[in-house]
């Protein structure tokens, strides 16, 4: 796999989430999947203005 991060920060991200309590964990999960989701709309959106999108803001 092809990363810009050192295996040694890499490291370090990987401890502090296996120190963080679930419930957060869960919380950066969910948020990370509602922007993703949110880009994938706007991309949609600039190559496809006449389209609608439902269940988006």
């Amino acid at each position: 796999m092809i990363s810009d991060t050192s295996r040694e920060a890499q490291e370090v991200q990987i401890e502090i989430l296996r120190r963080m309590p679930p419930e957060k964990r869960l919380a950066i999960s969910l948020d990370l999947g509602a922007m993703s989701h949110e880009l994938l709309v706007q991309g949609v959106r600039a190559r496809h203005p006449e389209r609608i999108i439902y269940g988006s803001k």
